[in-house]
């Protein structure tokens, strides 16, 4: 891993989950699935991986933006939904683990993994 805090219960998440679904929008909706349109679903272990290190915090403390996030990163364990952690400039939401908004430790390493899962349409 990298440098830095590594997020509460982050490694949860990734333990529980199987995949993950980089999505259009603020939100993911697990009944809704067509109405999600999907960038990308990921399942290499090895991209897993480098997301969890992209998902890293800084040592400052965390703020609350009044803005939504895009792209969303649904994490899934077979069709089930484990959390959705949205994407935010230099920052990552996720209500089911973190009270606020959290500063990545690298956000540009979260920026290349988007860039390099999400194909251009």
């Amino acid at each position: 891993m990298s440098e830095g805090v590594e997020f509460s219960g982050l490694a949860s998440v990734f333990d529980a989950s199987d995949h993950v679904q980089v999505v259009a929008g603020s939100s993911f909706d697990p009944r809704h699935r067509r109405a999600n349109t999907v960038l990308a679903d990921i399942r290499d272990p090895r991209l897993l991986t480098s997301l969890a290190e992209a998902l890293v915090a800084g040592p400052e403390g965390d703020v609350s933006m009044m803005t939504v996030g895009d792209p969303s990163i649904a994490f899934l364990r077979g069709r089930e939904l484990i959390a959705v952690v949205q994407c935010l400039p230099g920052y990552v939401r996720c209500n089911a683990i973190w009270p606020s908004d959290a500063r990545l430790a690298n956000a540009a390493a979260l920026e290349h993994w988007l860039a390099t899962v999400v194909q251009p349409s």
